[in-house]
């Protein structure tokens, strides 16, 4: 018998003076049109900081150095699939931002903390909450699995 594995996507709450990097998804299938965090999977035999490094690299052109990268938050998901979400936060990074997947992002946004765009990605306002009242873990959904 095969042992339950769990997927992994990490994600960046990218913060400078006091605002929130975002991205406006597009052409997903999944939440398309709201603001979310930078993310990827993890692509196997890599640390969770260095996943965070390739992605921003790869979706936003920035380089992040792994000792920048901290972790901020975890999330045990379930909805249509269960989902084990990372959460980091960069404060220091090398170039500026920019939006490095058009055919998968709508644009990315700087916004402040209390002024959130009211599109946002599903559990993203929570996150953000977690974050700034420094929650480390939380569960959403096995509510539906009872």
């Amino acid at each position: 018998m095969e042992r339950f594995k769990i997927p992994v996507a990490a994600s960046l709450l990218l913060l400078r003076d006091s605002k929130i990097l975002l991205s406006k998804r597009f052409n997903t299938g999944w939440e398309d049109g709201k603001y979310g965090f930078m993310s990827g999977h993890i692509d196997g035999n890599e640390s969770f900081r260095a996943t965070i490094c390739r992605e921003a690299r790869e979706e936003l052109g920035i380089v992040l150095h792994e000792d920048d990268v901290h972790f901020a938050h975890l999330q045990h998901h379930i909805s249509n699939a269960e989902y084990g979400y990372l959460f980091f936060t960069a404060a220091k990074w090398e170039g500026e931002p920019a939006n490095q997947e058009p055919d998968k992002c709508g644009g990315i946004q700087w916004f402040p903390l209390n002024t959130l765009p009211p599109n946002l990605v599903v559990g993203t306002a929570e996150i953000i909450e977690f974050y700034r009242s420094k929650v480390y873990y939380s569960e959403t959904g096995f509510d539906l699995k009872k």
